[in-house]
């Protein structure tokens, strides 16, 4: 063959190939199809459509009157992948699962719009939802369990409307972002990537408005973010972690929230809202910290993790409940005002919350034997050198096991440390030897020794370094059932302590 119809040939393959492209599909240039409905309600009719012709990938499609009230069957290949979605009317899409490149708008005069089909992502997607409008993605009719939204890694922002809800699985990894309006959830979710909203909007862990099923949002890997906006929780539903400002709202008897918390830590600086029965359950997976004043009045159960406050306040109406066992044994911490305090196989975690101390406030507070008291000392101010626990009314000490932690500290012989200050009854455990301290016990922490009396002012709890040589930290005897604890600065490398 010439050297010059080699090249021809070559070069017309190489147009060819241009054209099919990978998929083996040709080359086809975006129109915008208008929907008809000339001959039924299927898209995959060439004749439902203006210009003539079925949607292809990369086409964008503009739904209005002539649907409006219809159920439109999305009867095309599966991932079919439209760049946009217009929708001017309240009307019902059902069939294959659909991908989206960029855009949905929903914008009818008034009434729903009802994506009743999987949507998958195939870029950032912008949703425009009209100000009279409310869109559903997998709603009515669809059996529990079905895909409302893969996100590929991506991100759906939701603007304007009234309501967007999801009512079937997110999955994938990327972000569901709330812009302003609300952004209800009533899904079964297993996507480890956000859920976020921004000043104003509302993220809302509802049952199906509908239905009105008995499920609520099941979202327990997901990071909630927020950014002076609400995340209120009307039924029982579960979260990963919370963090960011604004408000957490429990409004109702049933409001429910179960938070696993995170391994690296969330702190929510936000305010709590609500009053019991309603409750909120952690930390299963890590710590979740609370700052601001909140004026819950509801429950706390911590069932594993740390439950921190880092100054937070709540009302002495609140009652916090600290019990649990397993990899992440239950743990309560930080400094700020709590409300009536149970701890019951627990950790009453007295370290540093960001590398801080303060004052740990209690109304009352009940320390059950099986429980665990660890203080960190690097000073002698109550407040700025250790955390000091102050009650209104008073401390139960069932002879709980104290643990102390001066680090490179080293206080002079005679410096005394009034660890509870208040009314107390009861006295503690050796963490090291479970011996008991009763008044005036003698006992050895960090290699130097201190004595122990409950008979300070007001019944203070005071320990005082003694002179002389210390001597070796004996190890726990083998009738001892002290557990190893993980503490806050445990779940929170300090690097990542509060941002």
């Amino acid at each position: 063959m010439h050297r010059w119809k080699s090249s021809l040939l070559l070069g017309l393959l190489l147009i060819v190939a241009a054209a099919v492209g990978g998929s083996g599909r040709a080359a086809h240039a975006a129109t915008t199809r208008v929907w008809t409905g000339a001959v039924n309600l299927n898209w995959n009719t060439a004749g439902n459509w203006s210009p003539a012709g079925v949607p292809v990938d990369g086409d964008s499609v503009v739904i209005g009157a002539a649907a409006n009230g219809k159920t439109l069957n999305n009867d095309r290949p599966s991932d079919l992948a439209l760049n946009s979605l217009s929708i001017s009317v309240s009307m019902t899409i059902v069939g294959n699962r659909l991908g989206i490149v960029s855009i949905i708008s929903a914008s009818a005069p008034f009434g729903d719009v009802f994506l009743d089909l999987p949507i998958a992502l195939n870029g950032d997607v912008d949703v425009s939802i009209g100000a009279a409008n409310r869109l559903f993605m997998r709603e009515r009719d669809s059996p529990d369990g079905t895909i409302a939204l893969a996100l590929n890694g991506h991100r759906l922002s939701k603007t304007g409307g009234r309501d967007m809800e999801f009512s079937g699985e997110i999955t994938g990894s990327g972000e569901v972002r709330d812009v302003s309006g609300d952004l209800r959830l009533n899904v079964s979710s297993f996507f480890s990537g956000t859920i976020s909203a921004q000043s104003g909007a509302r993220i809302l862990l509802s049952n199906d408005i509908f239905r009105q099923s008995p499920n609520c949002a099941k979202a327990p890997n997901a990071k909630i973010v927020l950014t002076s906006a609400e995340l209120s929780v009307i039924c029982a539903g579960s979260i990963g972690s919370l963090s960011g400002s604004g408000t957490l709202a429990m409004p109702y008897a049933q409001s429910r929230l179960t938070i696993a918390g995170a391994s690296g830590g969330a702190v929510f600086t936000g305010n709590v809202t609500g009053a019991a029965p309603s409750n909120i359950t952690c930390c299963s997976a890590g710590s979740q910290t609370f700052r601001g004043s909140s004026t819950y009045s509801g429950y706390f159960t911590v069932s594993g993790g740390i439950l921190a406050l880092d100054g937070a306040t709540f009302p002495s109406a609140s009652l916090f409940t600290v019990q649990g066992k397993g990899a992440f044994p239950a743990g309560l911490g930080g400094y700020g005002t709590f409300g009536t305090t149970v701890l019951i196989t627990a950790l009453l975690d007295l370290t540093s919350v960001n590398g801080k101390f303060g004052l740990a406030r209690f109304p009352q507070l009940l320390l059950a034997p099986d429980v665990e008291v660890d203080y960190e000392i690097k000073g002698a101010t109550p407040g700025t050198g250790f955390t000091q626990v102050v009650t209104t009314d008073k401390v139960d000490i069932d002879s709980a096991r104290l643990s102390l932690d001066f680090g490179s500290y080293v206080p002079a012989a005679g410096q005394s440390f009034t660890l509870i200050k208040g009314f107390t009854t009861g006295t503690f455990r050796n963490v090291a030897d479970d011996k008991p301290l009763v008044e005036g016990a003698v006992f050895t922490a960090s290699g130097m020794q201190f004595k122990i009396s409950y008979n300070g002012a007001a019944d203070d709890v005071v320990i005082t370094r003694q002179g002389g040589a210390a001597t070796p930290t004996p190890s726990p005897s083998p009738t001892s059932t002290p557990s190893p604890q993980m503490k806050y600065r445990d779940f929170i490398p300090m690097v990542a302590r509060e941002s």
